[in-house]
């Protein structure tokens, strides 16, 4: 699942995200936070984590960071964060900007499995894969249409329908 010629990005949420630091330090890995250099950067606290893991580590982090999600690509470092930080924000039926956690392993399964297929693969764009670990199974989501990388996406792009933000809703409940 985690092949040497992919690039892994694991995202931790806070508040592991703080914490996880020093072990990321520690390994030498590179990451970024999610909110930097968005319209979040005040809130840099809060952010969640993007680290890039080699494909021999990403089982021993998920592990690690019970609650962390890694998303896989054929993206160069810089590709992978520009398009990451378009998602920060996302739009609600009504044009309003709101967080959506969607690689929350929680809304992965209860919000995100049951977009449509296409929406799925408009959201993802060029992520190939979305793995993460429960009750001590590995979970997948593949794109099997990834796009080619567009950088003219901007900020809150993703418009959610009606449909899309009732099952938002009801995720949200779980």
């Amino acid at each position: 699942m985690f092949l040497a010629n992919e690039n892994h990005w694991i995202v931790i949420d806070t508040p592991q995200s703080q914490q996880s630091v020093t072990y990321i330090n520690e390994h030498e890995l590179p990451y970024f936070w999610w909110y930097t250099n968005t319209p979040l950067a005040d809130s840099l606290s809060v952010s969640p984590l993007w680290v890039k893991v080699p494909s021999n580590k990403v089982e021993e982090v998920l592990t690690r960071f019970s609650s962390s999600v890694v998303f896989t690509s054929q993206l160069n470092d810089e590709q992978f964060e520009d398009y990451i930080k378009t998602l920060v924000l996302m739009l609600s039926p009504t044009h309003k900007p709101y967080v959506v956690r969607f690689y929350n392993p929680k809304y992965l399964q209860y919000w995100f499995a049951e977009l449509t297929t296409v929406r799925q693969e408009t959201l993802l764009g060029p992520i190939i894969r979305i793995g993460w670990k429960q009750n001590g199974t590995v979970h997948t989501i593949e794109n099997h249409h990834p796009s080619s990388f567009d950088n003219s996406k901007t900020i809150a792009w993703f418009q959610l329908n009606e449909v899309e933000w009732e099952l938002l809703k009801i995720a949200y409940k779980k």
